[in-house]
């Protein structure tokens, strides 16, 4: 009876640590490692979606602008990017539109 007992509670024991590991995993931010400054047309804005500011303070290691394309994927500018900046602004200025339109 008694090594019923502790098979039952070694078995809870390690469905317990799967579940808070697979929590842990789904919770995770993805981060940039690195940012590169490449240049970006304002005009190619259509590709891209949203943004992200990155902070330490999420607990990612380097600060950044976050481009989101619309397949998905994030493209790693520096916060201080002349391109990014200009395409974070640009895509500010059409969801403003796009909310106005929506309360018209």
């Amino acid at each position: 009876m008694a090594l019923r007992s502790v098979i039952a509670s070694c078995l809870l024991a390690a469905a317990l640590c799967i579940l808070q590991a697979q929590g842990r995993k789904s919770s995770s931010v993805d981060c940039c490692e690195a940012v590169k400054d490449v240049r970006l047309e304002v005009g190619k804005m259509s590709r891209f979606q949203s943004y992200v500011l990155q902070e330490p303070a999420m607990g990612c290691p380097i600060s950044a602008i976050v481009l989101i394309t619309k397949k998905g994927r994030g493209l790693c500018y520096p916060p201080n990017s002349r391109w990014a900046l200009a395409l974070k602004n640009a895509l500010d200025q059409r969801e403003a539109r796009k909310a106005r339109r929506s309360q018209a």
